[in-house]
């Protein structure tokens, strides 16, 4: 009973930090109608949900008829535009992600599943529960969702018509004086290096070789976000990395910060992009792709 309830409970929490928000957020658009970013990223964030829930229902550390009554419930909610995403889409999805979604899509109806792995020790159950909320707060950042949202769905033609790097340091040259906010690309892009950031710290120091599949997990739902394996998101990710050094560098002169912070963020930002390129490689490698 104790491990049921507590199942339960960690399930009505991700519903309530994650999937219900995003669902809300979905029934506010509901289509894929006109393929904008906005309607792309919100269609496949609804698929990592569903995704993460799989995985939680078939390592017992969700309940299994409460986990596929949510599944069910966003499979509903897309409709016909999962079909969509998985023509269009499924080759920029990791591996695990792919199979987690057809396993989930085949379980429809569904009150249990038959073959679930005791998985959920004490240590993974732990490091599941502290994923799940970096996961939420991480979708819950619009700055951060509009940042890598645009890097994954504009076109080459839309993304340098942006001019991104150029509107960042157009702000900071004159902001300090004016005291304007940072442009969102700027806040969004240090919002995502801080999530990846967070996802380092937290499997930094483990050993224990049964929490590998959950980070492989966990990189292999971000890859439709961030892969840097593809040389148009890494120029993109690049291009946006050196206009936001080159604030800092603006700040410091100004004596409004420390050289010390740039240093922290040049170390952090090349972490995650060590991290994301060396685990695409990996993830990649194990599905026997190139």
């Amino acid at each position: 009973m104790k491990d049921q309830n507590q199942q339960l409970a960690r399930l009505s929490q991700f519903a309530e930090w994650a999937v219900q928000p995003q669902m809300e957020r979905w029934q506010g658009i509901g289509t894929l109608s006109g393929h904008t970013y906005q309607e792309l990223h919100l269609g496949h964030t609804l698929l990592e949900l569903i995704a993460w829930v799989w995985w939680g229902t078939g390592t017992d550390l969700f309940p299994q008829k409460e986990g596929l009554a949510i599944i069910q419930r966003l499979f509903s909610s897309l409709g016909a535009e999962y079909q969509y995403l998985v023509e269009h889409w499924s080759s920029e999805w990791g591996p695990d992600m792919r199979e987690a979604l057809d396993l989930a899509y085949a379980a429809q109806g569904k009150s249990n599943i038959v073959d679930v792995q005791r998985a959920s020790t004490d240590v993974i159950a732990a490091y599941y529960d502290t994923s799940l909320g970096l996961m939420a707060d991480f979708m819950d950042d619009a700055a951060a969702q509009f940042y890598l949202s645009a890097q994954a769905f504009f076109d080459r033609a839309a993304w340098d018509s942006e001019q991104v790097d150029r509107v960042i340091v157009d702000w900071s040259r004159g902001a300090m004086e004016a005291n304007e906010p940072p442009p969102v690309w700027f806040a969004g892009y240090l919002g995502a290096v801080g999530h990846f950031y967070s996802l380092n710290l937290l499997f930094a120091n483990e050993t224990d070789s049964a929490v590998n599949p959950l980070k492989r997990r966990i990189y292999d739902s971000h890859m439709w976000r961030l892969n840097l394996r593809e040389e148009e998101t890494r120029r993109r990710f690049d291009d946006v990395t050196k206009a936001v050094l080159s604030i800092i560098d603006l700040i410091n002169s100004a004596k409004l910060s420390s050289p010390d912070s740039k240093s922290e963020l040049e170390f952090r930002i090349a972490t995650v992009r060590s991290d994301l390129l060396s685990l695409d490689e990996e993830i990649a490698g194990g599905a026997g792709a190139g």
